[in-house]
């Protein structure tokens, strides 16, 4: 049975269990999970090593782009302080405030950086990615570039993959 509140609340007799409520939600959700299950059975059984291999080739072209796309964020944002590179985005992903804002939001004395998204952690979770895929194929000059930006995205998100990425080194 489900809480209508937290277990503390449960605990302290202010919040009682409730029955499930078998809803359009519940379906939904049970055919996401089912549908990524499929999914996941098809790529495990249609990829072989190789394949893998050549993907992540592949992402290593286009992770460059999006370290080039980085500092350029980084160029316009922090030196310029110009809102162009929001204006851009905005063109592209929608008026929507979830897609990208109008204005630089500032966190200490840098603009957020914010990638193709309106979440700093979103691009520091992409800097990641970038900097496992640039340590495989030993980049250290684009590896350090995406360790910088990483940073400068100010998401605390950034320092727990820093501390991941050198327990990983």
């Amino acid at each position: 049975c489900a809480l209508s509140g937290t277990w503390d609340q449960y605990f302290a007799k202010v919040a009682t269990k409730v029955v499930p409520v078998f809803s359009s939600y519940n379906v939904n959700v049970l055919v996401h999970t089912f549908t990524l299950l499929v999914i996941a059975l098809i790529v495990y059984s249609g990829f072989h090593r190789e394949d893998y291999g050549l993907i992540i080739e592949k992402l290593l072209k286009l992770s460059k782009l999006v370290v080039v796309f980085g500092i350029g964020e980084v160029i316009i944002k922090d030196i310029f302080h110009s809102t162009l590179y929001n204006s851009f985005l905005r063109v592209f992903l929608g008026k929507s405030n979830s897609a990208t804002f109008d204005t630089l939001l500032e966190r200490g004395r840098l603009y957020r950086l914010q990638g193709l998204s309106a979440e700093s952690s979103t691009y520091a979770f992409s800097m990641f990615i970038c900097c496992l895929i640039f340590f495989k194929y030993r980049k250290r000059i684009w590896l350090s570039l995406s360790v910088i930006l990483m940073m400068l995205s100010t998401a605390f998100t950034a320092i727990a993959f820093l501390g991941l990425f050198a327990v990983i080194y």
